[in-house]
């Protein structure tokens, strides 16, 4: 495995990285109410696995603290979450009552455009929750930005041979992000990685790269992605 990619299969809340050292977070954890069955892993330790809306995100106030310790005085992160039970208000508002850390701008997933919606499981646009420490320019007329972006399932069907695969954000969506926040040499962190699509997209960009996700289905996608990466480039 090439150097600048660090890969761990553990529980996000217990990921220390070293102090600013990562200039861009993006996070996907799963959303309130899928089924935990399809991750894999265990459980009982999975984020999702709670009693309440309350516990869901007093879980992510967790994660995020360990983000905020890691992030880069002028790094960015990025959050993605759906707004069953008013979950984002209520995720912001926790953030800059428990953390270093402040919400910026909205970013607003628009996938409505793809014929292949009727095969999501969530049938709702993915809202991306900017933060970050220090000085960011925010411009107070604009707090929401939509990107319209597609979700094609047929781009990654060939990794279903060796897990599940589940709905994946595009590699164009980490892309926006990762050109918009980040230059070539910076450490990319993906912590709720999944397939690895962010970490693929990172790397393919001149990005340093830390992967996690919590399942071992996952995380065995992501490193035959990752390997699959290296033999294309040699």
């Amino acid at each position: 495995m090439r150097k600048d990619i660090e890969l761990y299969c553990k529980d996000a809340t217990e990921i220390f990285l070293d102090q600013s050292s990562v200039n861009l977070f993006f996070m996907n954890p799963s959303y309130v109410g899928s089924a935990l069955e399809e991750y894999g892993g265990s459980l009982d330790s999975h984020i999702n696995n709670v009693q309440s809306i309350d516990d869901y995100l007093s879980l992510l106030i967790r994660v995020a603290k360990h983000v905020e310790h890691s992030l880069a005085p002028d790094g960015s992160a990025f959050i993605m979450l759906q707004n069953q039970h008013n979950i984002v208000p209520r995720f912001c508002s926790l953030i800059e009552t428990h953390t270093g850390l402040t919400v910026g701008q909205l970013f607003v997933w628009d996938f409505s455009d793809t014929e292949n919606l009727k095969h999501l499981k969530y049938e709702k646009m993915g809202l991306i929750v900017h933060l970050y420490k220090g000085s960011f320019y925010v411009d107070p007329t604009k707090r929401e930005y939509v990107l319209r972006i597609p979700f094609d399932p047929q781009k990654i069907k060939k990794y279903n041979d060796i897990g599940f695969i589940g709905s994946s954000i595009p590699e164009e969506l980490y892309e926006n992000f990762i050109l918009a926040f980040s230059k070539e040499g910076d450490t990319f962190a993906d912590i709720f990685g999944g397939t690895g699509t962010g970490i693929v997209s990172s790397v393919k960009l001149n990005r340093k790269a830390i992967y996690n996700d919590i399942a071992e289905s996952q995380y065995k996608i992501a490193t035959s992605r990752i390997s699959d990466l290296n033999a294309d480039e040699q």
